[in-house]
């Protein structure tokens, strides 16, 4: 495959609660995109990204999974990340490498746990971030008030850019604010979307929310705001660079309504990701410190520049061995290259560099900066650390992980098995940092932290 461009790049992180419809997503997006021929079912352990035996058997995310595909000659790197909280170390990891976080809500629910805490982290890394509405097809759906509760929890700057022409069973229209427009979706099909004008039954609603939509976008910027003074609206194309913009400096936080199980909202929101979510280049330098003297350092997303690559997760799978996912942020990343462990100081020679789609790598000659992909059996690199040129003292900023909440004492139901536990629990803490391994000198006792019991 042909290594891809920065600015042809969409780097994207799904989060949010618990069974909120992070995984159906993003298997609705890869079948649009054709990444898939049908659409996975959580319940016969058939999505892409839910792959390992125990998310097949518990039907929840447990993991971070990365999914790729092509829109519009975009490139789109989807990370699905785990929705129970005791798996939030996977959360942060993942938003620290993507350019934009979608975070999913429940239309039926609405604004759950998951959903703050998620909302918290975007604030933390300052993230670009939209809401994406799921289930809208479902019973107890009540599109109004999960809009008011989003603006009770998140402030006025949350904005809907679509509404439901009906909500429950049978939903399959969407009005669009954005462009005036009403879409139509034919359930269970790909490339499903029929544009249309907007029915007089709901065009003063979608008058009022497009002029709502008009102020709160001016609002954002100067220009703009002159501009509405001026002839009292805006233009479509005003409005895209107006909110491409304010996405950037999080004034404006745009809400999209779907029915990723029938493949409702689902066209239109690649659309929008390809033409309002920020390449690696919009969304600007990543900060680096230099290992000397503490003083930071800007890398400008180019494949021509030293390379520096993070790795933001670690993982071990059966008849492969450790891989490691890692995101470009300079230069380019391809097989045989030598670099060295900023953190460490130790040689790390790069083997096959891949992309995933789940659980399937697809070898690729190089990652160029900004692009996210994995790598097998590095020597001694793991979670958090920076691979770079030799001679390099520049590292990525580290993950900030959660804090472990639970404390549980490990006890060896057969005596000379304390060492093989604990390397077994040091094993799982390189995967996943937020869990962390102490002893109690006091007890002799090893003691586990996590964020959960599960």
């Amino acid at each position: 495959m042909q290594s891809i461009q920065p600015d042809q790049l969409r780097n994207i992180v799904i989060t949010g609660h618990a069974g909120a419809g992070k995984t159906i997503l993003c298997e609705s997006l890869a079948l649009a995109m054709g990444v898939t021929n049908r659409l996975g079912s959580i319940d016969d352990g058939t999505t892409l990204s839910d792959y390992s035996t125990e998310e097949v058997q518990r039907k929840h995310s447990l993991n971070t999974s990365l999914i790729h595909g092509f829109w519009n000659d975009k490139k789109i790197n989807i990370i699905d990340t785990p929705g129970l909280l005791d798996f939030h170390g996977d959360v942060k990891s993942a938003m620290r490498v993507a350019d934009t976080v979608l975070i999913t809500v429940n239309a039926a629910n609405g604004v759950e746990v998951g959903t703050d805490t998620t909302w918290d982290y975007t604030k933390e890394y300052h993230k670009p971030t939209m809401f994406v509405l799921t289930r809208l097809d479902a019973d107890r759906t009540n599109f109004n008030n999960t809009l008011q509760e989003l603006r009770d929890h998140f402030g006025h700057l949350v904005t809907p850019i679509q509404f439901p022409a009906e909500e429950g069973l049978g939903h399959h229209i969407l009005i669009d604010v954005l462009m005036m427009k009403q879409l139509e979706f034919s359930p269970d099909r790909p490339g499903n979307m029929t544009i249309s004008t907007i029915p007089d039954l709901y065009l003063k609603r979608a008058e009022e929310m497009h002029q709502q939509l008009v102020e709160a976008v001016a609002e954002t910027d100067e220009e703009l705001m002159n501009r509405y003074f001026e002839v009292g609206s805006l233009t479509e194309e005003e409005l895209r660079t107006g909110i491409k913009s304010a996405l950037l400096t999080r004034t404006f936080f745009p809400v999209f309504c779907t029915s990723p199980l029938h493949l409702i909202g689902t066209e239109r929101l690649l659309n929008i990701i390809v033409n309002l979510c920020p390449s690696p280049i919009e969304r600007g330098p990543e900060h680096a410190l230099c290992s000397l003297d503490e003083s930071e350092r800007l890398l400008q997303p180019d494949p021509e520049g030293p390379t520096i690559a993070f790795i933001f997760k670690t993982m071990s799978e059966p008849r492969v061995g450790e891989i490691s996912y890692l995101r470009v942020y300079s230069g380019h990343l391809e097989s045989g290259h030598e670099l060295i462990d900023v953190q460490t100081g130790q040689p790390e020679k790069i083997g096959q560099v891949y992309t995933m789609i789940g659980q399937k790598k697809t070898p690729v000659e190089k990652l160029l900066a900004g692009d996210i992909g994995m790598v097998v059996k590095l020597k001694d690199a793991h979670t958090n650390d920076t691979l770079a040129d030799k001679g390099s003292n520049c590292r990525i900023t580290p993950i900030n992980f959660p804090v472990p909440v639970l404390a549980s004492a490990i006890i060896p139901v057969t005596q000379g098995d304390e060492e093989k536990i604990s390397a077994g629990l040091h094993h799982l803490h390189e995967e996943d940092p937020s869990f962390t391994i102490t002893h109690d000198v006091e007890f002799n006792q090893t003691i586990l932290k996590t964020l959960g019991e599960t």
